[in-house]
């Protein structure tokens, strides 16, 4: 393990720009490439988040372990001064932003939904 000051620095700009990409990659795949298209059953809504989405999870994911990764050293916390307990907040909304979309479209997808606030009452009621 790197235990350097700044090579946690290199590794969530790593993963920023991997997020990026699979930011590209949605958004060539949603707006382009299949307009209007979405998966219909579970197992196609796994296959679709396991592959479209797959770059921006490895980037979410890993934004999120190097930034709990580098706040967990004492030497890295002072020098870095509020840039890493910004990072850690920022990857954990991210991660649970991707936890929640990953949750909660396989099941509205399954049942039919396309109207993302129906779905979300009808979760909240139950």
């Amino acid at each position: 393990m790197d235990t350097r000051v700044g090579a946690w620095r290199r590794f969530i700009w790593t993963f920023v720009i991997v997020q990026l990409v699979g930011l590209g990659v949605d958004a060539a795949w949603h707006g382009a490439l299949s307009r209007g298209v979405g998966p219909g059953t579970l197992g196609e809504m796994v296959r679709h988040l396991a592959t479209v989405h797959l770059l921006l999870y490895v980037g979410v994911r890993g934004l999120f372990d190097t930034a709990i990764w580098a706040a967990a050293d004492p030497r890295r916390r002072a020098a870095a001064g509020l840039t890493l307990p910004i990072a850690v907040a920022g990857a954990t909304v991210q991660l649970a932003g991707e936890v929640w979309h990953a949750y909660s479209d396989p099941s509205g997808s399954a049942r039919g939904y396309d109207d993302r606030e129906a779905h979300a009452r009808e979760r909240m009621t139950r």
